[in-house]
């Protein structure tokens, strides 16, 4: 018997293909390594030095700007740690979790006796409980508990020798080698949805030393490579100026919208000037800033001004 041809329908979603370019969105919006942070870099990130001096050592008020895109573009912690699902129980997988999440299992082990929560055995180890939901503000919050009653099925042996070493982690991020197959994010989880898994306990690295069941990676977002290592300058104004630029234009254009036009002879024509936005203004001036004292051509004009 000659087995029917498959006739694809060229106007259908080819799923495969789409969960493919979703998953190159996820790879590519996975955040930039921080080299000072990592300790196991422990290099010199540009970004993190910019933050601590030209922000946190100002010691701006709550709710000022520059700290808003300090917590913006500051690194953030994420734990990964091996794990199985119960509907899949013959692959370990990748789970990417929060920082908050990931604070809950430790605090549960320090102080709540959650000693036995990779114990791979029936009988001895115990399922985890993530549900999603949202926070009275709208922003996504992830509860973390193990299930009080024993879990009643083991961790097969192969799963446990498939446990990924997460102590290289970082090359594998940076090689591209999480994707669908091996990695889950928390974060994909629907609003409300629960996910059940077994954590596996700590895995074996090279040097066969690892105590660890959890890998903490921290990254930043918004920012470039070429700010992390130097290479392209950062400046927090730039926001600024371009939230009250943007604001300028909508008074003028709301202005333009409702005030009848002037007749031409009554148009006094602004005289031409290179003077950035923020001279003279005392909000933006910083005479410790280098992109001030060293970068401005218009410092002295602008600190006699300011200094009135």
């Amino acid at each position: 018997m000659v087995a029917k041809k498959t006739v694809v329908d060229p106007y259908m979603i080819d799923v495969k293909a789409m969960n493919q370019l979703k998953n190159n969105m996820t790879m590519s919006s996975s955040g930039l390594i921080c080299p000072k942070r990592n300790k196991s870099i422990g290099e010199t990130c540009k970004t993190c030095d910019y933050i601590g001096s030209q922000i946190w050592a100002k010691q701006y008020p709550e709710k000022h700007p520059a700290r808003d895109w300090a917590y913006e573009k500051g690194a953030k912690a994420s734990f990964f740690m091996n794990v199985v699902f119960p509907d899949n129980q013959e692959k370990s997988m990748i789970f990417e979790i929060g920082s908050k999440a990931g604070n809950q299992i430790f605090d549960g082990v320090n102080t709540l006796g959650w000693t036995d929560i990779t114990h791979p055995k029936k009988g001895m180890g115990r399922e985890m409980v993530m549900t999603k939901g949202k926070n009275a503000k709208g922003f996504n919050t992830y509860t973390v508990s193990p299930n009080l009653q024993v879990a009643d099925w083991d961790v097969k042996k192969a799963v446990l020798a498939g446990r990924c070493n997460l102590t290289n982690l970082i090359n594998m991020m940076q090689n591209n080698e999480l994707n669908d197959s091996n990695h889950i994010k928390a974060s994909s989880m629907k609003d409300g949805e629960t996910l059940r898994f077994r954590i596996l306990h700590k895995w074996e690295d090279d040097a066969g030393t690892n105590t660890d069941f959890m890998a903490v990676i921290w990254r930043h977002w918004g920012v470039t490579q070429d700010q992390i290592d130097g290479k392209e300058g950062l400046n927090w104004q730039d926001v600024e100026l371009k939230v009250e630029e943007s604001e300028q234009q909508e008074a003028v254009q709301s202005t333009q919208d409702s005030t009848p036009v002037p007749e031409p002879d009554k148009v006094e024509k602004p005289s031409k000037t290179d003077e950035p936005r923020c001279f003279g203004n005392a909000s933006y001036y910083d005479a410790e800033d280098e992109d001030c004292n060293k970068d401005c051509p218009h410092f002295e004009k602008c600190t006699a001004i300011i200094n009135k």
